[in-house]
């Protein structure tokens, strides 16, 4: 077992018998395809938030930002021939800003069309290790969400280099390592319905590879379930601008302590 796993394991077991921390457990489940480069997925996720610091709630269910969690989780991802999993735990001084490390594995058993899989691998399974910040923050109706990650990614087989389905770039051959993040801006039309705007950007640090994407979206909440949908562009590793759209929808059975 991977040491990273092995201590996920470990702190999750320690804050379950850790009776003196409020615990709130979360679950949800979604589904997300774009367009180009062509993608779909399904995804579940379940999750304990254990607070740090009290925790005080607001009326009509509203939860008051001023409290701070460590959340272990773990998800479940498959896209038919494509099938991972990862464990993951989140530390959040506050309940806005705060910092994850987890472990991903995925086993892929097909071509992809985005490479070419006679120069690199595109089958075989992935090893992601990662550590990342995420921070969010309302004032009024305007919002803004960032994500920034440092992966390290090994493929279980050497010769060349191996495509990377997620960040759509080529990585250096046995290991290199991922810059990754994203930014979303956005203005709050009502209690329901949000618009803005996405950017995400991708490098690997050997190979130079690199990916962007740049969307316009809306999302629609409606009780326990989220819907987004986005247009805008992909820039892939050949600096071709490409339009692409994303559609998605999230069900949430139970947010727990999750802000965001």
């Amino acid at each position: 077992m991977n040491k990273l796993t092995a201590a996920i394991l470990i702190i999750t077991s320690f804050l379950s018998s850790y009776t003196f921390a409020k615990s709130e457990m979360d679950y949800n489940a979604q589904v997300m395809t774009r367009s180009f480069p062509v993608g779909f997925f399904t995804a579940g996720n379940i999750g304990r938030g254990f607070t740090l610091w009290k925790t005080n709630r607001l009326p009509h269910g509203r939860l008051n930002p001023w409290y701070g969690y460590i959340r272990p989780s773990a998800t479940v991802q498959s896209s038919g021939l494509v099938n991972g999993g990862r464990v993951e735990v989140d530390l959040m001084p506050v309940s806005f800003f705060g910092f994850y490390v987890g472990k991903d594995i995925t086993y892929r058993n097909i071509d992809m069309g985005p490479f070419n899989c006679e120069a690199e691998y595109c089958d075989g399974r992935i090893n992601r290790t990662y550590i990342g910040s995420k921070f969010a923050i309302t004032v009024k109706n305007f919002f803004a969400m960032s994500n920034f990650r440092l992966q390290r990614t090994q493929f279980d087989q050497k010769g060349k280099p191996f495509a990377d389905e997620r960040a759509t770039i080529i990585a250096q051959t046995g290991r290199d390592n991922l810059f990754g993040g994203n930014l979303a801006l956005g203005y709050k039309l009502s209690d329901t319905m949000a618009m803005g705007t996405l950017f995400i950007h991708n490098k690997y640090q050997k190979s130079g590879d690199r990916s962007q994407m740049k969307l316009l979206f809306t999302r629609i909440q409606d009780e326990s379930l989220n819907y987004v949908v986005g247009l805008g562009t992909f820039k892939s590793r050949f600096d071709h601008e490409i339009l692409s759209a994303i559609v998605g929808i999230q069900w949430t059975g139970e947010k727990g302590l999750k802000l965001f």
